[in-house]
């Protein structure tokens, strides 16, 4: 004899065309404290029929199958079962696919079945725990739905439960305006962003690693980035733009941070003593290890200082 077995309590078992419960196995099972169609309880034999009290029977023995006690008058079930809607939230944003995760029981006869619905209309009914909906929104138009579930007892008792979520699979928009991409930059830097969606939840600008500045509101915004507290390198600016279901933009430009000043060596004249009328040739070594000399100007005064003129120098060849 197997030492495992089966139980089967408090169940209404009547009106099947064979019988009520029939045992192949070689195990015991435990068919007591049930209603079997009359309070005399079941007829134990091997050819069942279609009339109550229903029929039991096991293929091992009759030691294999216990039903006395049982219940002399029907269960009655007139108490609804429990549902809730665990995910998603009430007024959430959803995004892709979603996982809507129900929790229904019933202590009386057990659940039957839960049904899903999304505005009205009957998508999916789940006849076993756990009780779930996978829900691909992607294929919804960006809108406010109502979930609506409702669970079934054995004995057709219901309970529903709903909420409402906002589908948006649409991403943000966002630009970065002003540094342009591959610039050298120096001092404070106006920077200047764009972030857009209608369900924003935030805009957030970073240099390398380091948070500079958020936003919680669609539009155009500037940051003052004062670099003269930075090291001079390459730094990547970056543009993050989320909304509240999730869907995120992002965007980045590289600038080059130079504060250093180039470095001017001492100049030279030839020839060292010119006289009035004669071509003077001045040189003078400029370098700069990280933007390069964009320009050379020479300032010279002929009348002792009282007025200056400019002059772009020439690179040596």
């Amino acid at each position: 004899m197997n030492s495992s077995g089966v139980v089967i309590y408090y169940c209404d078992i009547y009106g099947n065309r064979e019988h009520g419960l029939y045992v192949e196995g070689d195990y015991i099972v435990n068919a007591t404290y049930n209603w079997w169609g009359s309070p005399d309880g079941p007829e134990y034999k091997e050819e069942g029929d279609p009339e109550d009290p229903e029929e039991v029977y096991s293929e091992s023995g009759s030691e294999y199958l216990i039903y006395e006690p049982w219940l002399t008058e029907p269960i009655i079930d007139d108490i609804p079962p429990s549902v809730e809607i665990l995910s998603p939230e009430e007024q959430s944003y959803v995004r892709g696919i979603i996982t809507v995760i129900v929790n229904a029981y019933d202590n009386e006869t057990g659940v039957e079945k839960v049904e899903f619905y999304l505005n009205g209309t009957l998508v999916f009914t789940d006849y076993d725990y756990p009780y779930e909906y996978a829900w691909n929104t992607t294929g919804y138009p960006d809108e406010t739905y109502k979930i609506k579930v409702i669970a079934y007892d054995e004995a057709s008792n219901t309970a529903e439960h709903e909420i409402m979520v906002i589908v948006d699979n649409t991403a943000p928009t966002g630009s970065i305006n002003n540094p342009a991409n591959n610039t050298y930059v120096r001092r404070i830097v106006i920077i200047n962003v764009t972030g857009e969606d209608r369900n924003l939840k935030e805009i957030k600008l970073y240099a390398n690693s380091t948070l500079l500045a958020s936003w919680n509101t669609s539009g155009t915004h500037t940051y003052d980035w004062d670099t003269t507290r930075l090291t001079d390198g390459y730094y990547e600016i970056k543009l993050l733009v989320k909304d509240r279901a999730g869907n995120v933009y992002s965007t980045h430009i590289i600038v080059t941070v130079d504060n250093t000043a180039p470095t001017i060596g001492e100049p030279t004249i030839s020839p060292e003593s010119p006289v009035e009328g004669s071509n003077v040739t001045i040189r003078v070594n400029v370098t700069d290890t990280l933007s390069g000399v964009a320009e050379v100007i020479l300032s010279y005064s002929t009348d002792g200082g009282l007025t200056w003129t400019n002059a772009t120098m020439t690179a040596a060849s």
